[in-house]
């Protein structure tokens, strides 16, 4: 028996530490070794695969400026797929990149060549996968496609209710390649019905609403005004929607917000919504509503008393200047100083400014002017 007070046993314990401490250093060096060695082999295959892609898209390039010019050039760009899919891989990029930065008859013909069949087919069944980031992959290439097949449409229009925000804004996103008015407003609305959606993701949204067809103008300002009288859709995503549809100049909806600004029940305590209407006055020139407008001075929220200032100075004409200089008048400094800088912001001289305030407030508006042209 050995006891832990025998120096044989200290001896021996000794050893197996020295010889099991160069058993794993042996290891960890074999290991370094090996990592090293797949590590370069990664990188040599990456480096050859990103030199074969840019030769592939060097080949695509003329072949797909050709077709451009001539659609009969299409069976020759066929031709050229031996099977690998990193040439269709590289062909969908070109044509994506080039989608990007065209317009007219040349974007139809480019949608047309993301519809070759091995490229199709490879979206279409990453639609039925059950990964959420595969169904995403294939919503971005579907939105660069003429969106026609009910069988697609539908699976879009089912992922635009996931929980995935993410899913759902990229589904919504395709859906906007339909030339239906009504799919397109529906893919909208399901978003807009989001709480706490971003407000570049909302606006980025409406942006793709809008097709380039004149001729459906009518049909999609119909289907926004619908989507601004939904009580489904929270005011902060309404008054965005005011705001992105006025930058739009969608004109065919100038009355309607005329309407609503001068309805008599309309929620006055709805700063966010009142503030968006009144810059919609202004962004659509309804200088008919300055009535309305000049009203919304008297108002105790500095947003709204702001809005109204802007867009009156915007609007010029007597009334709406009078009631302006009524303002630099008496109003406080933070409110005069906005006065002073809309007016000037719209063409009004120092020279007209002065001219059309009493003499007894010339000193301390002219310094205010003086600071506000400072600061501008």
């Amino acid at each position: 028996m050995i006891f832990k007070s025998d120096p044989g046993f200290f001896f021996f314990y000794s050893n197996f530490s020295i010889s099991l401490l160069g058993i794993v250093t042996l290891l960890l060096f074999f290991m370094t070794i090996s990592l090293f060695f797949v590590s370069l082999g990664m990188r040599l295959r990456h480096r050859k695969m990103e030199s074969l892609a840019e030769s592939y898209k060097e080949s695509f390039y003329p072949l797909i400026l050709n077709y451009l010019e001539d659609s009969s050039s299409k069976e020759n760009i066929l031709s050229f797929f031996t099977g690998k899919n990193l040439e269709y891989a590289v062909f969908e990029r070109t044509v994506i990149r080039l989608l990007k930065n065209l317009d007219g008859d040349e974007v139809k013909n480019l949608k047309e060549l993301l519809l070759i069949e091995p490229i199709y087919n490879y979206h279409l069944n990453q639609l039925t996968s059950n990964n959420e980031i595969i169904q995403i992959k294939a919503c971005n290439y579907f939105r660069f496609t003429q969106l026609i097949n009910p069988k697609i449409i539908y699976k879009l229009r089912d992922f635009v209710n996931s929980e995935n925000r993410l899913l759902a804004f990229s589904a919504a996103s395709a859906l906007m390649a339909s030339r239906e008015v009504s799919i397109r407003a529906e893919a909208l609305k399901e978003i807009a019905k989001k709480n706490n959606i971003s407000k570049m993701g909302l606006l980025e949204l409406l942006y793709k609403f809008e097709s380039r067809d004149n001729s459906l103008k009518e049909e999609e300002a119909e289907a926004l005004k619908g989507l601004i009288l939904d009580a489904e859709i929270p005011d902060e995503n309404k008054s965005l929607l005011i705001q992105g549809i006025t930058e739009m100049s969608y004109y065919q909806l100038s009355e309607f917000f005329a309407d609503l600004i001068s309805d008599k029940n309309i929620d006055k305590e709805n700063v966010k919504i009142l503030n968006a209407l009144i810059n919609a006055q202004k962004d659509l020139f309804n200088i008919t509503t300055s009535p309305v407008i000049r009203s919304f001075l008297k108002c105790k929220n500095y947003d709204i008393q702001l809005a109204a200032i802007e867009t009156l100075a915007a609007f010029g004409g007597k009334n709406n200047l009078s009631a302006i200089y009524g303002l630099i008048e008496n109003g406080e400094t933070g409110i005069q100083k906005n006065c002073i800088k809309s007016l000037l912001n719209n063409n009004i001289s120092e020279k007209d400014i002065l001219s059309n305030i009493n003499l007894k407030y010339y000193t301390s508006v002219s310094d205010i002017i003086k600071m506000t042209k400072e600061s501008m």
